[in-house]
C-alpha cells in the first residue's frame, strides 16, 4: 500500500509542478524551487518530490543541474503544441479531428511499447488498471487513474516527443472523462477494456491490443 500511496502522489505533485510552472508563467532557464523548497510546499516526502522531478524530467519539462538547481526547460514542442491548444478550444468542431489524431497516436504507441518488450514500464499499466479497480470498489470515479494509465502508455514507448504529445493531446478530453466516469457502469466497462488490452500486451497481441484500443475510444464519438 505504501508504495501505491508514493506513486498517485508522484503524479499529483509532477500535475501542480506543471501548474506552477503555467501560473508563474515561467520561461526556458528559469529556476524553479529546490527539492527542500519543494518538500515544504507540497507537503510530501523527499522521495515523492524526486520520482515527481524525474517524471517531468523525462518528458523534457524542467532540467536537473546536480549542485545548481532545478530550472524550466526550453520546450519548443510544447510552446506549439499551447498555440494549438488555444486555437482548438475555440473551435469544438475540430475536437473530431483531434480524437483521429489520438487514436492514430494511441495505435501507434500501442505497437511501438510491444515492439520495444520493456517488463517495468508495462508493469505501470498494471499498476494504474490496479488503482481505476481500487476507485471503482469505493464507488468513486476513476478519472486520475484512467488519465494515468494513458500517460503511461505513451512513456512506455520511449519516445520522449510521444509523451509530449500526450500530454497535449489529453488536455482536451478532461471534461469528457468527467463526464463519462459520471456513472459507474461506464467506468466498470472502461475498466475491462483496460484489462483486455493490457492482456494483448503482455502477449505481444499487437492486432488484438489495437483492436482493443479502438473499441475503447469508440465511446468518445457520442462525447465529442
Amino acid at each position: 500500500m505504501e508504495s501505491i500511496k508514493k506513486e498517485t502522489l508522484s503524479h499529483m505533485v509532477s500535475d501542480r509542478m506543471k501548474q506552477f510552472i503555467e501560473e508563474q508563467q515561467l520561461n526556458p532557464g528559469d529556476k524553479l524551487p529546490s527539492e527542500k523548497e519543494l518538500i515544504q510546499r507540497f507537503s510530501v516526502s523527499r522521495t515523492v518530490i524526486r520520482e515527481a522531478l524525474k517524471s517531468l524530467e523525462i518528458i523534457e519539462i524542467i532540467e536537473i543541474k546536480p549542485g545548481d538547481g532545478i530550472y524550466v526547460k526550453d520546450q519548443s514542442l510544447r510552446n506549439i503544441t499551447g498555440h494549438i491548444s488555444s486555437q482548438l478550444k475555440r473551435n469544438k468542431e475540430k475536437m473530431n479531428d483531434l480524437l483521429e489524431v489520438r487514436r492514430y497516436l494511441e495505435l501507434n504507441a500501442i505497437e511501438m511499447t510491444i515492439l520495444r518488450s520493456d517488463e517495468q514500464l508495462l508493469k505501470r499499466l498494471e499498476f494504474w488498471i490496479d488503482q481505476m479497480e481500487m476507485k471503482i470498489s469505493m464507488g468513486e470515479p476513476p478519472i486520475e487513474e484512467d488519465l494515468q494509465f494513458h500517460r503511461s502508455l505513451f512513456l512506455a514507448t520511449g519516445n520522449k516527443i510521444f509523451a509530449e504529445l500526450s500530454e497535449f493531446l489529453y488536455e482536451f478530453f478532461h471534461d469528457i472523462r468527467k463526464e463519462r466516469f459520471e456513472l459507474l457502469g461506464n467506468s466498470r466497462i472502461s475498466l475491462q477494456e483496460h484489462k483486455e488490452i493490457y492482456q494483448c500486451m503482455l502477449n505481444k497481441d499487437i492486432t488484438g491490443a489495437k483492436t482493443g484500443m479502438l473499441k475503447h475510444l469508440q465511446v468518445l464519438d457520442q462525447y465529442v
